[in-house]
């Protein structure tokens, strides 16, 4: 009976305390994002990047540089009449489809689609999961067959943060991108991605009264530190030893380790 209470938790799934840093470091970036929503996207990216291979925090990285976790999120090409067509970003909350638009949708948190029905497109702004899963298969797809059509890329093996790198230009620009690779998008995800998992070790640190080596990292923390207050050095389960220069004078051993500062 004394473990009821952790087998029905694990059986309802309920979020971790990762999940709820995950979160928090959204809701950071993107300052509009309700907890509510971030809840949404955090449990879809963790869903599909379980499927295909993907780490929550990179999903969540690329679906912020794709829309701002904005599910309205619209890219299509508007024709008026006598005019050239051009591509249009817009954040559309209508069930009819925009004036002069030409199917070539991109549509919601990962901007998917492309040519498909009007109805399809909005079934992919309003469920975030789905848009979620159709992004991350689009992309383990340019990873699995379509790099291999570049003879740069085609070396590179499935997994490998190489290959990643070329399906991220095929995601953004197809075959032309994936060609002359100059694109600043993968750069920008890997940017982005990075910043989530600095404000989620932040967090884990402030809940453990950690300091790390890392200075970003460090930067974040100084946010949470109150002045005058004692930070204690620890061991984590990966036996990495984290502690803070800044404050050497105040520093004291949790019982039963030892100060490596003499």
């Amino acid at each position: 009976m004394l473990y009821l209470p952790l087998i029905l938790a694990l059986a309802i799934g309920l979020p971790s305390s990762d999940d709820k840093h995950i979160e928090d470091a959204i809701m950071d970036i993107a300052y509009k994002l309700s907890r509510t929503e971030a809840k949404i996207h955090v449990a879809a990216a963790r869903k599909a990047g379980e499927k295909y291979g993907y780490e929550p925090e990179f999903l969540l990285a690329q679906a912020y540089r794709e829309s701002s976790y904005r599910r309205t999120s619209l890219s299509y090409r508007k024709c008026p009449p006598g005019e050239k067509c051009k591509r249009t970003m817009t954040y559309w909350k209508h069930k009819r489809r925009p004036k002069y638009a030409k199917t070539s949708w991109y549509c919601g948190v990962m901007q998917v689609g492309g040519y498909v029905s009007w109805k399809q497109c909005r079934r992919l702004m309003q469920n975030v999961e789905l848009n979620y899963m159709t992004g991350a298969k689009h992309l383990k797809e340019w990873e699995t067959k379509y790099i291999s059509k570049d003879r740069t890329c085609a070396k590179y093996k499935v997994g490998t943060r190489d290959a990643r790198t070329c399906a991220l230009y095929g995601y953004v620009g197809g075959f032309k991108s994936l060609k002359y690779k100059r694109s600043k998008y993968p750069a920008r995800i890997y940017r982005t991605e990075q910043k989530i998992l600095r404000l989620v070790a932040a967090a884990k640190a402030k809940e453990n009264q950690i300091w790390t080596k890392d200075k970003k990292t460090n930067e974040i923390l100084k946010q949470w530190d109150a002045p005058g207050r004692s930070w204690a050095i620890a061991y984590v389960p990966s036996g990495t030893l984290f502690w803070s220069e800044r404050i050497r004078s105040q520093l004291r051993p949790f019982q039963g380790c030892t100060s490596p500062l003499k």
